[in-house]
Order: C-alpha cells, then structure tokens, then sequence
C-alpha cells in the first residue's frame, strides 16, 4: 500500500501524509547525528546503512504519493462528469446499431452517453501483449457492468435507449458534435 500506486484514490489526505511523514522521516536521518548523538564507530556505520536505505524508500514513497495525488485529480474530475446530468441537447443521436458497430470495430472505445439518470460509460476494452503486438480477451462495459458477447452488450444498452437513439456526449473523451 505504501509502496504500490493507488489509482482509485478520489481523497488528497492518503497521498499527503505519506509525502509529509516521508518528508519528516528524512530530516529527521539527516539530523540524526544531532539528535541521537552515537559515538561508537562501527554502531554509527550500522546506523548510516540504515538511514541511507530507509532514505530511498521515503524518496520512493514520496514519488508514488506524487503520482496518486495526479490519479486523484483525474479521479474527482472523471467523477464529477460522471455524477453530474449532461443535458441531451448538448449530445449527438446515435443508434443502438451505430454504437455496438463501433464498439465491435474497435479493441478499446469508451463513449459518455446521457441519459435521464446521469451520464453513463460505455465501451469496449481489451488486454494487451505488448510481445505480440496483439489485442485478446475483449469485453464490452456500461460503468461496472462487463458483458463477454455483443448482444449481450446491445441489449443492456437499449435499455439507456430513447426510441432506439443514444445521446452520446464524447468518444474517447472527445466531445462530439451534435450533427456528426
């Protein structure tokens, strides 16, 4: 947990106190000579051993708090789109087929469709081996849902449907317009 990125975060306080007691645990190395005052050689090798490695794991534990506080920034954003009600008119008209179409074609979309309820995500995902160059176990989504076969997907999204049409607000997060 210390050591290891937390994409999930959506509060700054976890990351900040890891920078803050990661900080204060290298001052306090740094002036341990004055603060502890060892005397005995080889106890004092001992101890600098230490200080230096506990030092890199705090410089370690700084930089992946750094990284979770961008991860948060991300999160509350995406969060406040996708909590907030995205009015239709502001959405191009697609069909059920249009979107599924898209949707089989490509390994990784992602669409934002409104609705009456809020705003939704949508898409398709796949694995990726970088070794191969290849794209494997595709699955289709609405929010956390994930659906392995179209159809599956199709009709889970007729539900969001108003007379066959989805308002899709974005594609792979760029706003599109209402006449494309």
């Amino acid at each position: 947990m210390l050591f290891r990125c937390q994409t999930n975060l959506k509060s700054y306080k976890f990351p900040i106190l890891k920078i803050i007691i990661s900080v204060l645990i290298i001052v306090i190395l740094i002036f341990r000579d004055k603060i502890f005052n060892v005397t005995n050689k080889p106890f004092q090798i001992i101890i600098s051993i230490i200080a230096f490695i506990v030092t890199i794991f705090s410089i370690l534990c700084i930089y992946i708090s750094v990284a979770e506080i961008m991860h948060v920034h991300e999160n509350k954003k995406n969060e406040s789109l996708f909590n907030s009600i995205i009015d239709k008119s502001m959405c191009a008209s697609k069909s059920i087929d249009e979107i599924v179409d898209l949707a089989r074609k490509n390994d990784i979309v992602q669409f934002v469709i409104a609705t009456d309820k809020g705003t939704v995500r949508a898409g398709a995902s796949s694995d990726y081996k970088h070794s191969k160059g290849i794209f494997f176990d595709k699955l289709y989504y609405i929010n956390e849902t994930e659906y392995k076969q179209i159809e599956d997907f199709k009709n889970a999204l007729a539900t969001l449907a108003s007379e066959g049409m989805l308002f899709v607000y974005s594609i792979d997060d760029i706003v599109i317009e209402k006449n494309r």
